[in-house]
């Protein structure tokens, strides 16, 4: 029970739920909320420390420890953590983003009326924006309307603010029975039920999906491709079956295709099944750059835009015009597509590098990926994994953080080839995987 504590806490920290510097409960207070005994706490809390994930200060508490310091990734230095738990773009050499990001912001002082991009708009965005919006969806679902796109803070902020448009609290919203713990927190925030849905090599079950919606299911979220965490792209069959089902319910569906852009000829857009039901959800953060907080959301229609632009305005007002008018640059000028490509190329690198190291296990993955899903041998529980990778100094996310049961089965990690800087450090560390694998969860201990 305590290592299913300091999991808890690790996945929390992944996620996002816990920050740096955020106090936790005292060991008595928690032990009570858990109605388990003291020493349970103190040994969660202690192990998780033990995983630098927690702080303790005498006299003041427990901390979540700052742990961005520690992602500096030398393969000269033995006490460096590799970093392969969170989805980021690729670090590319040289660094094209920051580049063209100077070329862009010294254009911008030169031709445009910087007071316009300090002043108050619509909701939805600039249509100028919008129109770039529009641009950069149609990559995957063709004749995007720009009166149908609504501009937001990414595609995190966009999952949250059309959640809270199409359901109150109370509500269920299906969605893969592995997901993206991101919507989960935002639907917990949004005091909505998660119900997770059976899943096969295919994606989403249609008998799962059938019998949820004549439960009365009525709201899924769904990533067709590339899903996160198991890389799993539906066939251009599974989503029509998904989408008659959804049409014979009425249910309405949010497609989170941030990882879309980045697949190798993909199946057509679930969106492109049933427009009238599904509300697409696409970013450049993931695609171009980490830094650049840009979502739109296509709607099913202009009317529907507009309320998912009042949802906007009741959490940010308006997506920061500097970034969207960066962003509509960056798309009109090819910039954001020729990154793409960029990342693109770099993740199949890393993939091919993944692939000759981890293609005797149960590892899946797709060739442009940020990700890959590697299914753990009998013997092994994620949070023993979890923990011994930690001890070998590379950091991977445990399965159970995307189960919406709280359980992965059969247990798996989720690993980003292109978290950490460099490419020599990667293959290190997914060295260091493999071995601990092979030796088997009694012996692995020795692994460094």
């Amino acid at each position: 029970m305590y290592l299913a504590l300091a999991d808890r806490i690790a996945e929390d920290v992944a996620t996002g739920r816990l920050i740096p510097g955020m106090r936790l409960p005292t060991h008595r207070a928690l032990a009570h909320t858990l109605d388990v005994d003291l020493t349970t706490v103190t040994r969660g809390y202690t192990e998780a420390r033990r995983r630098g994930l927690l702080v303790a200060r005498v006299g003041r508490g427990t901390f979540v420890r700052d742990v961005s310091g520690r992602r500096a990734q030398r393969i000269d230095d033995p006490e460096a953590l590799t970093d392969l738990s969170q989805n980021l773009p690729p670090q590319l050499e040289p660094d094209l983003p920051a580049t063209s990001l100077t070329a862009t912001l010294d254009e911008l002082s030169k031709s445009l009326d910087a007071s316009e991009l300090l002043r108050y708009h619509d909701n939805a965005g600039m249509h100028t924006h919008r129109e770039a919006g529009a641009s950069w969806v149609s990559q995957r679902i063709a004749d995007a309307d720009p009166g149908r796109v609504v501009v937001t803070n990414g595609a995190q902020h966009a999952i949250f603010v059309v959640l809270s448009v199409l359901a109150s609290p109370g509500d269920v919203v299906m969605t893969e029975a592995l997901t993206y713990p991101g919507f989960r927190s935002a639907a917990e925030h949004a005091h909505l039920q998660v119900r997770g849905l059976e899943m096969d090599d295919d994606g989403i079950r249609v008998d799962a999906f059938r019998r949820a919606c004549r439960a009365g299911g009525r709201l899924l979220y769904v990533t067709p491709t590339v899903n996160n965490p198991t890389t799993i792209s539906s066939s251009p069959q599974r989503r029509a079956a998904l989408a008659r089902i959804a049409r014979d319910h009425g249910v309405r569906m949010i497609e989170d295709d941030v990882y879309g852009i980045l697949a190798d000829d993909p199946p057509a857009a679930l969106a492109t099944h049933a427009p009238e039901l599904t509300y697409f959800l696409s970013s450049l953060t993931k695609a171009v750059a980490g830094g650049l907080r840009i979502g739109y959301v296509l709607c099913p229609t202009a009317a529907e835009a507009d309320r998912v632009a009042g949802g906007v305005r009741v959490t940010t007002w308006m997506a920061p015009p500097l970034m969207a008018q960066i962003a509509s640059r960056w798309v009109r000028s090819r910039t954001a597509r020729d990154l793409l490509r960029a990342n693109r190329a770099e993740a199949a690198r890393r993939q091919t590098l993944a692939g000759r190291i981890l293609s005797r296990f149960r590892w899946h993955s797709q060739r442009f990926s940020y990700h890959g899903w590697l299914e753990l041998p009998d013997g092994w529980t994620t949070a023993e994994f979890v923990a011994q990778a930690r001890r070998a100094r590379v950091a991977v996310t445990p399965g159970d953080a995307f189960a919406v049961s709280g359980r992965c089965e059969p247990p798996a990690v989720r690993l980003s080839v292109t978290a950490c800087p460099e490419r020599s450090a990667l293959e290190q560390s997914l060295e260091r995987i493999a071995k601990l694998i092979e030796l088997g969860p009694r012996a692995s201990t020795s692994v460094m």
